[in-house]
Protein backbone atom coordinates (compact mmCIF):
# COMPACT_ATOMS: atom_id res chain seq x y z
CA UNK A 1 0.00 0.00 0.00
CA UNK A 2 1.50 3.48 -1.15
CA UNK A 3 1.35 5.94 1.32
CA UNK A 4 1.62 9.87 0.05
CA UNK A 5 4.32 12.05 1.58
CA UNK A 6 2.46 14.80 3.65
CA UNK A 7 3.88 17.89 2.51
CA UNK A 8 4.92 20.40 5.44
CA UNK A 9 4.51 24.46 5.17
CA UNK A 10 3.27 27.89 5.44
CA UNK A 11 0.05 29.32 3.46
CA UNK A 12 -0.08 33.24 2.36
CA UNK A 13 -2.45 33.57 4.99
CA UNK A 14 -0.31 32.25 7.72
CA UNK A 15 2.50 34.18 6.45
CA UNK A 16 0.98 36.98 6.15
CA UNK A 17 -0.20 37.09 10.06
CA UNK A 18 3.66 36.13 11.02
CA UNK A 19 4.39 39.46 9.11
CA UNK A 20 1.80 41.51 10.63
CA UNK A 21 3.23 40.17 14.14
CA UNK A 22 6.23 41.70 12.98
CA UNK A 23 5.51 44.75 11.42
CA UNK A 24 3.09 45.35 14.84
CA UNK A 25 6.44 44.49 17.70
CA UNK A 26 8.80 46.66 15.05
CA UNK A 27 6.52 49.74 15.10
CA UNK A 28 6.24 49.18 19.03
CA UNK A 29 9.67 49.36 19.58
CA UNK A 30 10.90 51.53 16.88
CA UNK A 31 9.88 54.58 19.14
CA UNK A 32 11.88 52.59 21.99
CA UNK A 33 15.36 52.23 20.03
CA UNK A 34 14.95 55.61 18.45
CA UNK A 35 14.35 57.35 22.03
CA UNK A 36 16.88 55.16 23.55
CA UNK A 37 19.67 56.80 20.89
CA UNK A 38 18.35 60.07 20.96
CA UNK A 39 18.44 59.93 24.89
CA UNK A 40 22.12 59.02 24.09
CA UNK A 41 23.08 61.43 22.09
CA UNK A 42 21.30 64.23 24.97
CA UNK A 43 24.06 62.35 27.67
CA UNK A 44 27.00 62.72 25.25
CA UNK A 45 26.35 66.06 24.60
CA UNK A 46 25.76 67.56 28.52
CA UNK A 47 28.79 65.24 29.35
CA UNK A 48 30.95 67.66 26.54
CA UNK A 49 29.33 70.88 28.31
CA UNK A 50 30.24 69.88 31.69
CA UNK A 51 33.33 69.15 30.31
CA UNK A 52 34.38 72.50 28.82
CA UNK A 53 32.71 74.51 31.79
CA UNK A 54 34.68 72.54 34.07
CA UNK A 55 37.77 73.46 31.89
CA UNK A 56 36.47 77.10 31.81
CA UNK A 57 35.93 77.37 35.61
CA UNK A 58 39.67 75.67 36.06
CA UNK A 59 41.22 78.40 33.62
CA UNK A 60 39.18 81.24 35.71
CA UNK A 61 40.67 79.52 39.19
CA UNK A 62 44.35 79.76 37.78
CA UNK A 63 43.63 83.62 36.41
CA UNK A 64 45.25 86.13 38.69
CA UNK A 65 42.40 87.96 39.03
CA UNK A 66 39.85 85.17 38.94
CA UNK A 67 37.82 86.00 35.17
CA UNK A 68 36.94 83.53 32.87
CA UNK A 69 38.19 83.15 29.48
CA UNK A 70 36.77 85.83 27.33
CA UNK A 71 33.38 84.96 24.89
CA UNK A 72 35.17 87.44 23.02
CA UNK A 73 37.19 86.51 19.48
CA UNK A 74 40.46 88.45 20.23
CA UNK A 75 44.10 86.73 21.21
CA UNK A 76 45.12 89.23 23.86
CA UNK A 77 42.65 91.49 25.58
CA UNK A 78 43.03 94.04 28.29
CA UNK A 79 41.15 96.73 30.17
CA UNK A 80 41.23 99.31 32.50
CA UNK A 81 39.03 99.71 35.50
CA UNK A 82 38.06 103.09 37.14
CA UNK A 83 41.46 103.85 38.73
CA UNK A 84 43.17 103.16 35.06
CA UNK A 85 44.90 100.59 36.29
CA UNK A 86 45.23 97.58 33.36
CA UNK A 87 44.46 94.13 33.71
CA UNK A 88 45.11 91.66 30.97
CA UNK A 89 42.55 88.85 30.30
CA UNK A 90 43.27 84.94 28.85
CA UNK A 91 42.54 84.29 25.52
CA UNK A 92 39.15 83.79 24.57
CA UNK A 93 37.66 80.09 24.87
CA UNK A 94 38.27 79.93 21.20
CA UNK A 95 40.20 82.44 19.31
CA UNK A 96 38.05 82.45 15.78
CA UNK A 97 38.91 85.97 14.41
CA UNK A 98 41.81 87.44 12.66
CA UNK A 99 45.34 86.24 12.71
CA UNK A 100 46.50 83.73 15.22
CA UNK A 101 49.84 82.17 15.66
CA UNK A 102 50.37 78.44 14.01
CA UNK A 103 50.33 75.64 15.71
CA UNK A 104 53.56 76.07 16.56
CA UNK A 105 52.99 79.71 18.21
CA UNK A 106 55.21 81.23 16.07
CA UNK A 107 54.52 83.26 12.69
CA UNK A 108 51.16 84.61 11.93
CA UNK A 109 50.02 81.60 9.16
CA UNK A 110 46.51 81.39 9.64
CA UNK A 111 43.51 84.41 8.29
CA UNK A 112 40.44 82.70 9.83
CA UNK A 113 38.03 85.45 8.99
CA UNK A 114 34.65 86.32 10.44
CA UNK A 115 33.72 82.44 11.16
CA UNK A 116 35.46 79.46 11.05
CA UNK A 117 32.59 77.23 12.54
CA UNK A 118 31.20 76.35 8.96
CA UNK A 119 34.75 76.71 6.90
CA UNK A 120 36.20 74.41 4.71
CA UNK A 121 39.45 75.00 5.65
CA UNK A 122 40.46 72.03 8.58
CA UNK A 123 43.20 74.14 9.33
CA UNK A 124 41.68 76.86 10.50
CA UNK A 125 39.02 75.73 12.78
CA UNK A 126 42.14 73.09 14.32
CA UNK A 127 43.95 76.46 15.06
CA UNK A 128 40.94 78.15 16.19
CA UNK A 129 40.67 75.40 18.62
CA UNK A 130 44.26 74.85 19.43
CA UNK A 131 44.73 78.36 20.49
CA UNK A 132 41.53 78.97 22.44
CA UNK A 133 42.27 79.07 26.42
CA UNK A 134 40.94 75.71 27.65
CA UNK A 135 41.99 73.48 24.73
CA UNK A 136 44.22 71.82 27.49
CA UNK A 137 42.07 71.59 30.28
CA UNK A 138 39.97 69.46 28.45
CA UNK A 139 42.60 67.22 27.25
CA UNK A 140 42.96 68.50 23.57
CA UNK A 141 40.05 66.34 22.21
CA UNK A 142 38.38 67.78 19.33
CA UNK A 143 35.38 66.00 20.34
CA UNK A 144 34.20 67.47 23.77
CA UNK A 145 33.42 70.43 21.31
CA UNK A 146 30.50 69.01 18.99
CA UNK A 147 27.51 68.14 20.35
CA UNK A 148 26.43 64.35 18.30
CA UNK A 149 23.07 65.62 17.48
CA UNK A 150 24.09 69.02 15.84
CA UNK A 151 26.66 67.23 14.54
CA UNK A 152 24.55 64.73 12.62
CA UNK A 153 22.09 67.46 11.45
CA UNK A 154 24.81 69.52 10.22
CA UNK A 155 26.87 66.83 8.29
CA UNK A 156 23.36 65.80 7.02
CA UNK A 157 23.21 69.49 5.08
CA UNK A 158 26.41 69.77 4.57
CA UNK A 159 27.57 66.68 2.31
CA UNK A 160 29.00 65.14 5.35
CA UNK A 161 31.09 67.76 6.80
CA UNK A 162 31.85 68.06 10.60
CA UNK A 163 31.09 71.09 12.17
CA UNK A 164 34.20 72.84 14.26
CA UNK A 165 32.14 73.17 17.22
CA UNK A 166 28.68 73.01 18.48
CA UNK A 167 28.71 75.16 21.30
CA UNK A 168 28.93 78.99 22.34
CA UNK A 169 29.97 80.77 25.06
CA UNK A 170 27.87 83.70 26.90
CA UNK A 171 29.21 87.33 25.70
CA UNK A 172 29.14 88.60 29.61
CA UNK A 173 32.50 86.76 30.25
CA UNK A 174 34.04 88.93 27.87
CA UNK A 175 34.80 90.93 25.30
CA UNK A 176 32.66 91.45 22.20
CA UNK A 177 33.14 93.65 19.35
CA UNK A 178 30.61 96.40 18.30
CA UNK A 179 30.87 97.22 14.86
CA UNK A 180 33.51 99.40 14.48
CA UNK A 181 35.55 98.01 16.98
CA UNK A 182 34.72 99.24 20.15
CA UNK A 183 35.20 96.56 23.00
CA UNK A 184 33.06 96.30 26.13
CA UNK A 185 33.80 94.56 29.12
CA UNK A 186 31.18 93.47 31.56
CA UNK A 187 32.95 91.00 33.68
CA UNK A 188 32.78 88.07 35.32
CA UNK A 189 34.55 86.62 38.68
CA UNK A 190 35.03 82.84 40.18
CA UNK A 191 34.71 84.20 43.08
CA UNK A 192 31.25 85.06 44.90
CA UNK A 193 28.80 86.29 42.93
CA UNK A 194 29.15 87.11 38.65
CA UNK A 195 28.01 90.99 37.90
CA UNK A 196 26.31 91.05 34.61
CA UNK A 197 24.82 93.83 32.14
CA UNK A 198 20.84 94.26 32.81
CA UNK A 199 18.56 95.40 30.13
CA UNK A 200 16.06 98.67 30.42
CA UNK A 201 13.33 99.16 27.32
CA UNK A 202 15.46 96.67 24.82
CA UNK A 203 18.62 98.64 25.72
CA UNK A 204 21.84 96.35 26.92
CA UNK A 205 24.01 97.74 29.20
CA UNK A 206 21.53 100.25 30.82
CA UNK A 207 22.57 98.69 34.60
CA UNK A 208 24.38 95.69 36.65
CA UNK A 209 23.47 93.26 38.72
CA UNK A 210 24.68 90.44 40.51
CA UNK A 211 23.62 87.06 40.12
CA UNK A 212 24.43 83.41 41.52
CA UNK A 213 26.98 81.50 39.58
CA UNK A 214 24.41 78.57 39.20
CA UNK A 215 22.00 80.79 37.49
CA UNK A 216 24.62 82.46 34.72
CA UNK A 217 24.21 80.77 31.78
CA UNK A 218 28.03 80.13 30.36
CA UNK A 219 27.38 77.71 27.48
CA UNK A 220 24.55 76.88 25.12
CA UNK A 221 24.07 75.37 21.88
CA UNK A 222 24.09 76.36 18.46
CA UNK A 223 20.90 76.14 16.87
CA UNK A 224 21.54 72.73 14.28
CA UNK A 225 18.27 70.80 13.97
CA UNK A 226 15.15 72.35 11.91
CA UNK A 227 11.84 72.30 14.62
CA UNK A 228 8.48 73.14 12.65
CA UNK A 229 5.17 72.49 14.72
CA UNK A 230 2.39 73.86 13.13
CA UNK A 231 0.16 73.52 15.86
CA UNK A 232 2.17 75.83 18.32
CA UNK A 233 3.47 78.05 15.24
CA UNK A 234 6.80 77.35 16.24
CA UNK A 235 9.69 77.57 13.20
CA UNK A 236 13.22 77.52 14.30
CA UNK A 237 15.74 77.48 11.50
CA UNK A 238 19.01 75.79 11.65
CA UNK A 239 22.02 77.82 11.72
CA UNK A 240 23.97 78.12 8.20
CA UNK A 241 26.42 80.45 8.66
CA UNK A 242 27.40 83.96 9.62
CA UNK A 243 27.43 85.39 13.80
CA UNK A 244 25.01 82.58 14.84
CA UNK A 245 27.96 79.92 14.25
CA UNK A 246 30.98 81.70 15.78
CA UNK A 247 32.11 80.93 19.32
CA UNK A 248 30.35 83.54 21.07
CA UNK A 249 26.74 83.96 21.97
CA UNK A 250 25.44 87.40 21.71
CA UNK A 251 21.99 86.90 23.17
CA UNK A 252 20.95 90.31 21.57
CA UNK A 253 20.37 89.05 18.37
CA UNK A 254 21.03 85.45 18.79
CA UNK A 255 19.15 82.64 20.12
CA UNK A 256 20.36 79.34 21.84
CA UNK A 257 19.42 75.96 19.86
CA UNK A 258 17.37 73.37 20.66
CA UNK A 259 19.04 70.22 19.26
CA UNK A 260 17.87 66.96 21.29
CA UNK A 261 13.56 65.62 20.26
CA UNK A 262 12.43 65.08 24.03
CA UNK A 263 9.07 63.72 22.55
CA UNK A 264 5.45 64.93 21.42
CA UNK A 265 7.18 67.40 19.23
CA UNK A 266 8.97 69.15 21.99
CA UNK A 267 12.87 69.56 21.93
CA UNK A 268 15.35 70.85 24.16
CA UNK A 269 18.47 72.35 24.57
CA UNK A 270 21.49 71.77 26.71
CA UNK A 271 23.15 74.77 29.13
CA UNK A 272 25.63 74.92 30.94
CA UNK A 273 26.16 77.34 34.53
CA UNK A 274 28.93 79.37 35.44
CA UNK A 275 29.30 76.94 38.59
CA UNK A 276 29.70 73.95 36.19
CA UNK A 277 25.95 72.05 36.34
CA UNK A 278 24.30 71.62 33.09
CA UNK A 279 20.47 71.31 32.67
CA UNK A 280 17.91 70.77 29.58
CA UNK A 281 16.02 73.88 28.92
CA UNK A 282 12.69 72.87 27.35
CA UNK A 283 12.46 74.70 24.25
CA UNK A 284 9.04 76.98 24.23
CA UNK A 285 5.67 76.45 22.18
CA UNK A 286 6.06 80.27 21.40
CA UNK A 287 8.26 81.24 19.07
CA UNK A 288 8.24 84.69 20.27
CA UNK A 289 9.93 84.36 23.41
CA UNK A 290 13.09 82.05 22.36
CA UNK A 291 15.13 85.17 22.11
CA UNK A 292 13.93 85.95 25.42
CA UNK A 293 14.48 82.99 27.36
CA UNK A 294 18.10 83.22 25.54
CA UNK A 295 18.83 86.59 27.11
CA UNK A 296 17.40 85.54 30.52
CA UNK A 297 19.49 82.76 30.88
CA UNK A 298 23.08 84.84 30.01
CA UNK A 299 21.57 87.58 32.28
CA UNK A 300 20.85 85.31 35.22
CA UNK A 301 17.49 85.26 36.16
CA UNK A 302 16.02 81.74 37.24
CA UNK A 303 13.64 81.05 34.36
CA UNK A 304 11.66 77.81 34.18
CA UNK A 305 12.90 75.24 32.66
CA UNK A 306 9.77 73.63 30.89
CA UNK A 307 9.85 76.72 28.15
CA UNK A 308 6.52 78.40 29.91
CA UNK A 309 6.52 82.69 29.28
CA UNK A 310 8.40 83.92 32.09
CA UNK A 311 8.75 88.02 32.27
CA UNK A 312 11.65 89.56 35.09
CA UNK A 313 10.00 92.01 37.68
CA UNK A 314 11.57 94.84 39.83
CA UNK A 315 11.68 91.69 42.95
CA UNK A 316 13.93 89.30 40.53
CA UNK A 317 17.53 89.50 41.63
Amino acid sequence: MNSRKRRFGFTIVELLVVIGIIGILLAALLPMVTGSRESALTAKCKNNMHSLAQGLISVAQTHEHGHFPAAGMYRSISWKDRKRKTYYSHRPWISNNGVIPDLNGSTPSVYLGDVVHFSDAEDAVRVALTNGAIWKAVNEMYEVYRCPAHARAYEKANDGRQPGWSYMMNQEFGFNQDGAGAINFFGAGINGQITVSTESNGKRGSGQASRGHDKVLILAEIQGVEVADSKHGVSLKPVTGGIEADAVLEYTRESMGFNHPLGKKRYGGNVAFADGHVDTIMMPTDNSYIKDLTRYLCQGYDVPKDGSRYTPNNTDK
